[in-house]
């Protein structure tokens, strides 16, 4: 009977040890092929989304391009009606067909979208229309008929063909953004899919492994079962409880090795979050400093033509009032000798004077010119503020006088200080200290004062716009401008408001990209986030709101007087 049992014993091992090896062979088999099948369709569906993300990405930066190449051809086409010289045509003909050559490209780029292609058909047609508006400007010109050219652009004909082409690019561009977040979206989705699964393979072949070389026991099957079940839940993403202890060493060591792999897959979940995070940010900025650039660009053109054209008929004024003043009073002095000389005068001279009231013209003549005198003064100071506030000439940093910033920005906001017949003027409040020069990006500066400025007054307006005349006269609206030294090396500006102020879960935000209280079209959103960034990163300063609602808001810079130095330390 022994003999019986352990012959039976003997063949019951061989046949389960044989069962094992059958099936751990097939399970390492289909493992691998499944594996090979699933690495091969995860890179490819992670490589195509990736390739989407480029491509919208490349989209974007030519339908930008695009509109670049359609000012640059304006601004040629401006400049050679301007000078008549030929050396404009040569950025209008560059634009002219760079824009041709982008509004294919952007065809051919969306040739699978059929909104974005009547879209662009659309845009083609406006740019033609633009493109033989300034041609036949140009032609006018060269063929000697520069006032016809001169009342075509007068017209507005082009400005109303890029009005109506705004549009048009803005919704494509608006598509092509938002066809950008999802492509992102599925790309993160779809490598951190795939790393899962990638994780859960190499679990699954650990378990496998397992109980190849441990067999099948009893009081193995029923624990690693429920393993594998939480394996699977745990390749879907879903979070699991492992069990704390095993009576079996190798299921306990099996156990921790999977809280541990739990553990791993958390942190790159975690780590694949933070990425597109980072990835969404940098998205913003750059779609930030895209806006910035054309935002600056067009600044630029409009305040050097502005400058330039204001600039000399007044400097022609005002150089000629002075000879003017003087001949005037010698004109007068002359007619006081000539009466003085002959005081009988003809009864026809008597009724001229009586017509042209020689006494108050005598009086009324010389306060005309010396009113003249005073605005055309006061036009050359708002010229030179412009300059001075643009700064478009100085891309390096360079030694400025920040209180001459100040006092141009707020030159050229007087329009919105100044009293009106509802309100009264709008206090400003100058502690300015004893400050050398700043080494500093003074155009940049100037623009981060304005964001704060502006700012602060649509603040005071809006609250002022429920206040009574009388209330207004108590307790005017004031804007309080502070600058001193902060220790040897650095210079603190403070800008603060008697405003309502801002409330907590808003101020937390006042910096974010595109983040706005405002209403549509009145704000972008890009302001205070483009300021922080020019303290913080081109100054390496500091940039501070302090606020609380009913309490006004105080904005807090702080900069190195030596940007050099200050980085290199």
């Amino acid at each position: 009977t022994n003999r019986i049992l352990l012959e039976m014993r003997r063949t019951r091992k061989k046949t389960t040890i044989t069962n094992i090896y059958r099936v751990f062979f097939l399970t390492m088999t289909l493992i691998s092929v499944i594996s090979l099948v699933v690495f091969i369709a995860g890179e490819r569906q992670v490589s195509e989304d990736n390739y989407w993300v480029t491509h919208t990405h490349e989209v974007i930066t030519t339908a930008a391009n695009f509109e670049k190449q359609l000012v640059d051809a304006e601004t040629g086409q401006r400049g050679f009606l301007l000078t008549d010289s030929p050396a404009y045509l040569e950025p209008y003909y560059t634009g002219r067909q760079g824009a041709a050559e982008r509004i294919n490209q952007l065809k051919f780029l969306t040739r699978d979208n059929d909104t974005q292609q009547q879209r662009l058909e659309k845009i083609q047609g406006l740019m033609q229309q633009k493109l033989a508006e300034l041609q036949e400007t140009i032609d006018l010109t060269t063929s000697g008929k520069k006032p016809q050219a001169l009342a075509l652009v007068k017209s507005d004909e082009g400005k109303q063909l890029m009005d109506d082409m705004r549009p048009f690019l803005d919704d494509f561009t608006e598509e092509e953004s938002r066809l950008l977040e999802d492509r992102q979206a599925q790309y993160a989705t779809t490598t951190l899919t795939a790393q899962i699964w990638y994780i859960s393979e190499f679990v699954i072949v650990l378990i496998v492994l397992l109980l190849g070389f441990t067999g099948i026991k009893s009081k193995v099957v029923v624990p690693l079962t429920n393993l594998a079940k939480l394996a699977l839940s745990l390749g879907q993403g879903e979070r699991v409880e492992f069990p704390k202890h095993s009576e079996i060493e190798e299921i306990e060591h099996l156990i921790r090795s999977f809280e541990y792999m739990a553990g791993e897959i958390e942190s790159r979940s975690m780590e694949l979050l933070d990425q597109k995070k980072q990835l969404q940010s940098k998205v913003d900025r750059q779609t930030l400093e895209l806006i910035q650039s054309e935002k600056m660009s067009s600044l630029g053109q409009l305040v050097a033509g502005v400058a330039h054209e204001i600039n000399n008929p007044v400097n022609f004024i005002h150089g000629n009032i002075t000879p003017l003043t003087e001949s005037t009073q010698n004109l007068l002095d002359l007619i006081d000798l000539y009466q003085a000389t002959y005081p009988t005068q003809s009864v026809d001279i008597e009724e001229k004077i009586e017509d042209i009231e020689l006494d108050f013209l005598r009086e009324d003549s010389l306060k005309i010119l010396t009113s003249m005198t005073v605005g055309t003064k006061r036009i050359r100071q708002i010229v030179g503020s412009l300059k001075n506030f643009s700064r478009l000439d100085e891309s390096e940093y360079k030694d400025a006088d920040i209180h001459e910033g100040l006092d141009s920005t707020l030159l050229i906001l007087e329009h919105r200080i100044k009293a009106t017949s509802e309100v009264p003027r709008i206090q400003i409040e100058k502690d300015y200290g004893d400050l050398s020069l700043v080494q500093c990006y003074p155009g940049q500066l100037n623009q981060v004062f304005m964001n704060i400025l502006v700012n602060a007054l649509d603040a005071l307006e809006e609250r002022d716009r429920d206040r009574s005349l009388e209330a207004l006269n108590q307790n005017p609206s004031t804007i309080k401008i502070q600058t001193q030294r902060v220790g040897t090396d650095r210079v603190m500006i403070c800008i603060a408001d008697n405003g309502p102020g801002i409330p907590e879960e808003i101020r937390q935000q006042v910096f974010d990209p595109f983040f706005t209280t405002k209403p549509v079209g009145k704000g972008t959103g890009i302001g205070m986030s483009i300021s922080y960034k020019i303290i913080t990163e081109k100054h390496g300063g500091i940039l501070i709101c302090q606020s609380s609602a009913g309490e006004g808001t105080r904005f807090i810079i702080e900069i190195p007087f030596d940007l050099q130095h200050s980085s290199e330390r």
